[in-house]
């Protein structure tokens, strides 16, 4: 998954060179779980060069829906109960 994520980083950077906020759109289509999705929404390497990624994951299984939205749920309560400090 981290291919497809450092793929992304690079095919934006070598496209836009002005330095200013951009919104980054992607859809990934049979999502799954919902992985590759959380992955480029939280890139930390696209974040830090003032991208704004907006991530749209589907899936036409209704189960593996499910399966993703109660995955994310469990990942924001564990960042909520142990926030991350930046030193």
């Amino acid at each position: 998954i981290m291919w497809i994520v450092r793929a992304i980083v690079r095919y934006y950077t070598q496209h836009h060179h002005d330095g200013s906020s951009h919104l980054l759109r992607v859809l990934i289509p049979g999502a799954g779980l919902g992985r590759l999705a959380y992955e480029v929404s939280t890139c930390r390497d696209l974040i830090e060069k003032g991208v704004v990624p907006c991530v749209e994951a589907n899936d036409s299984s209704v189960t593996m829906i499910f399966a993703a939205q109660n995955v994310l749920k469990m990942i924001q309560r564990q960042q909520q109960q142990q926030p991350q400090v930046d030193s």
